[in-house]
């Protein structure tokens, strides 16, 4: 019988680094299976969820996004943060399950400016 070795990691301490309307840094000081110590960085988003949304041929739909990081714009599929209703609580035009949408498993219109556009 092949036993796997126990990895976890026990977390000893936590330092708060920054929190933000979406996003938190915290650093944590953990011990390692071998008894050593050492740090990890972690960085925690909101949940988000994408929609790879086709049309009745198939094409795969974009959204073009700025992105301020590399200061250009980009093609993607269409996201945003957090599952659920937004203004108006209407599902995206076109998606494909809006039963599954309502219950808060894909985003909602008026969430992410992307999907604003895709249902225009």
């Amino acid at each position: 019988m092949n036993q796997t070795a126990d990895l976890t990691e026990k977390t000893l301490s936590r330092e708060e680094k920054y929190q933000g309307s979406f996003l938190s840094l915290h650093v944590d000081q953990v011990q390692l299976p071998n008894g050593r110590t050492s740090f990890r960085e972690v960085v925690e988003h909101v949940d988000g969820v994408a929609i790879l949304a086709l049309d009745d041929r198939n094409n795969v739909l974009t959204v073009t996004q700025y992105r301020y990081v590399i200061g250009k714009t980009l093609l993607e599929i269409p996201a945003g943060a957090g599952a659920g209703r937004g203004p108006g609580g209407r599902c995206p035009a076109g998606a494909e399950g809006g039963d599954r949408c309502r219950a808060g498993h894909l985003p909602a219109h008026g969430r992410d400016p992307a999907l604003s556009r895709l249902s225009q």
